[in-house]
């Protein structure tokens, strides 16, 4: 294994012993276990590896990794707090002569936090199995789309949209209104959360939605995605002659956690405006920051601004040019459960 900067590291100790409960079985366990310490933090990863001997050569038929540890300092215990823990277990079926396992992954916000799982058999070589991902339905969209909704992946505050028809399933992707042109405004960059191919089982949540226009064969629906105390409100529009859907996110009050116990706030819509033909005004809401124990926030002295968005085989946002002489102080923008938006000092 490779060195870790400075971190003092020992063993590796080696660990040998039968792999199975069935001792017919010629199966043997071998880990190999390399523990590590640093001045803000500690850790053990293990290899483990099932050989086979009922072969003229061994043969390895199945590997697992185990990591565990801790970190210290100001700012990477906070990140070790809400990094995704993973639990793995097996349990031994006599059956099947294999192990059953589970892999549970939790992430942790603080406010929240989301779940993943996936089970699969140790030997057998086959895919993971996983059960059904929890998903709740928003509504009928333009006659055509059943809409179901699922649990945020990772940090950032964008529930899984599904639309389904009587031909397909279409995962619908989340646009996030973000001021491009100021530059004081970088879009975060989130702690690695990749997708496992687990299952979201979160339960958590509701959804709440109804109609924002319907014209012809094009309609947008308002939904508003509940997890625990904090909401999200999307448009979710779709074209039922083109075949075209889309979703956009136009205001949370979820915080996102960015780094070092600061969670950002992301930019929001305050107030919204919608004529016909489908054209809308949204009065966003720059970012701010805030620590995790609500003690502190950060205002970046920014400018709200007017975005004008219309439908042109998808949402398309038109940032207005105006700013503002001197910033106004820092909005929370709050999202009721009917999806009403307010806004008032953090």
């Amino acid at each position: 294994m490779e060195e870790q900067g400075e971190h003092e590291r020992e063993g590796p100790p080696l660990d040998i012993r039968f792999g199975t409960p069935d001792a017919s079985l010629p199966i043997i366990r071998v880990a190999v276990t390399s523990t590590w310490k640093g001045v803000h933090g500690g850790g053990a990863t293990a290899f483990v590896s099932y050989l086979d001997f009922g072969f003229s050569a061994p043969r390895v038929i199945a590997e697992t990794q185990c990591e565990s540890g801790w970190m210290g300092g100001a700012c990477t215990a906070y990140d070790d707090t809400y990094s995704r823990r993973g639990q793995l277990t097996c349990d031994w079926d006599r059956a099947a002569r294999d192990y059953q396992c589970e892999l549970r992954h939790v992430l942790n916000l603080e406010w929240t936090s989301r779940n993943e799982i996936a089970r699969a058999a140790l030997f057998a070589g086959r895919e993971k199995s996983v059960p059904p991902m929890t998903r709740k339905a928003a509504g009928l969209l333009a006659g055509r789309w059943q809409i179901l909704v699922a649990a945020p992946h990772g940090y950032e505050e964008k529930p899984q949209i599904f639309a389904l028809d009587e031909k397909e399933e279409i995962a619908v992707p989340v646009t996030v209104l973000h001021d491009q042109n100021n530059e004081r405004t970088p879009m975060p960059d989130y702690p690695m959360v990749e997708p496992l191919h687990l299952t979201q089982t979160d339960d958590s949540f509701s959804v709440a939605s109804h109609p924002v226009l319907h014209e012809g064969t094009f309609a947008v629906i308002a939904v508003v995605f509940a997890e625990h105390e904090h909401r999200t409100l999307l448009w979710i529009g779709g074209d039922s002659a083109t075949g075209k859907v889309d979703a956009l996110r136009i205001a949370t009050d979820g915080p996102e956690y960015v780094q070092c116990n600061m969670f950002l706030v992301p930019e929001s819509a305050s107030s919204l405006e919608v004529e016909q033909p489908f054209r809308a005004t949204l009065r966003m809401e720059p970012s701010w920051f805030a620590l995790g124990d609500d003690s502190h926030y950060e205002d970046q002295h920014l400018c709200p601004r007017d975005v004008h968005v219309v439908w042109s085989d998808g949402f398309v946002a038109d940032w207005d040019g105006s700013g503002c002489e001197e910033a106004p102080p820092a909005q929370h923008v709050t999202v009721s459960p009917n999806g009403e938006l307010s806004a008032a000092a953090p």
